[in-house]
């Protein structure tokens, strides 16, 4: 069934630290210290999408956009910070981590307001557009439910697809830990979308 597939089928894509898209990452972050500031905007369009899914699930969709700039602002001023042996995404996604905790202050109801996340679902045969917006309100239901310790693993794991040991770094939490959360949350999830809640 469609609730219990989409917690099972997502596999996120794994940037680890020796991966070639982290050279490429730290290739561009040198070229721009170096005065060539053009290399920036390949980083942008690297992870552009990966943060727009992630700050989605976390603000109103009306105050994404001008987020997304406010964290690549940050990411493009504090470059000299990064230290070029350390992974990249998970660099990046701490400060998008603390941005958008701090946004969130002003935002009492955010999960209230959440838009479709439907990036959870695959494109399914027999499953039209109106039976998706059901199942994605569903979903978002259901991530709201989940403990703020638990949200916040899942969704650092399937939004901004980092990897455990880059969760680990930016919660500031031992991969135990985010392991265990990341259990709960999908049991949770498994119990909360079950048809027999729904109602």
């Amino acid at each position: 069934m469609l609730w219990y597939t989409v917690i099972e089928d997502l596999n996120p894509h794994k940037h680890s630290q020796n991966s070639p898209e982290n050279s490429t990452d730290r290739q561009w972050v040198e070229e721009v210290l170096s005065g060539r500031c053009e290399s920036f905007r390949s980083i942008v369009l690297r992870y552009e999408k990966r943060l727009r899914h992630f700050c989605r699930v976390r603000l109103p969709s009306d105050e994404v956009e001008d987020l997304m700039q406010d964290i690549f602002l940050k990411t493009y001023r504090n470059l000299h910070s990064f230290h070029s042996d350390g992974c990249f995404a998970t660099w990046f996604f701490t400060i998008a981590f603390h941005t958008v905790a701090s946004k969130k202050l002003k935002f009492k109801r955010e999960l209230e307001k959440l838009g479709r996340m439907m990036i959870f679902f695959k494109d399914k045969t027999g499953i039209n557009e109106g039976e998706r917006n059901l199942e994605a309100e569903a979903l978002r239901k259901a991530v709201s439910k989940l403990s703020q310790g638990n949200r916040e693993v899942v969704e650092l794991f399937y939004f901004a697809e980092l990897e455990i040991p880059q969760i680990c770094k930016v919660l500031s939490l031992s991969s135990s830990t985010v392991k265990t959360r990341l259990f709960r949350a999908r049991k949770d999830l498994r119990i909360f979308l079950d048809p027999g809640n729904l109602a």
